[in-house]
């Protein structure tokens, strides 16, 4: 009869501000015929409030990928894969294990494959400060 093993759980709480911005200047070198019809537009959303504030809360949600790369960057071991983890274990265990988790792949090489850890949201919220105009 085998020893039940715990079930190991780890709560993260990851935190992000994403400060999503309108610049009443054109960010592009256009010809000088862009800033005017730039500043109509900008004007044209502060005087629609709700539609300005959905476009910036689109702008903040597509900017999540950039925040997720960044967080991987700074909060990995050193850069290693799921694979360099597993394969830092592996090594320590006996063939037929070893064996067991491994999958070859068509050009001749192999990976562990371990479906035994996953990770869930379990809360999330987005909340939004008022909308400000920025002095220049």
């Amino acid at each position: 009869m085998s020893a039940s093993l715990p079930l190991v759980r780890q709560m993260f709480h990851i935190t992000l501000d994403i400060e999503a911005t309108v610049d009443p200047e054109t960010n592009t070198q256009l010809h000088e015929q862009a800033e005017p019809y730039h500043r109509v537009l900008v004007q044209a959303l502060l005087a629609h409030p709700e539609i300005l504030h959905q476009l910036l809360r689109s702008a903040a949600i597509a900017e999540l990928s950039n925040a997720r790369h960044a967080l991987e960057a700074e909060y990995t071991r050193g850069g290693m894969s799921e694979q360099d983890l597993l394969t830092s274990v592996m090594g320590q265990l006996e063939p037929e294990v070893q064996a067991y988790f491994t999958e070859e792949l068509e050009d001749h090489q192999s990976i562990y494959l371990f479906d035994g850890y996953a990770a869930i949201i379990k809360h999330f919220q987005m909340t939004a400060s008022p909308l400000q105009a920025g002095a220049s």
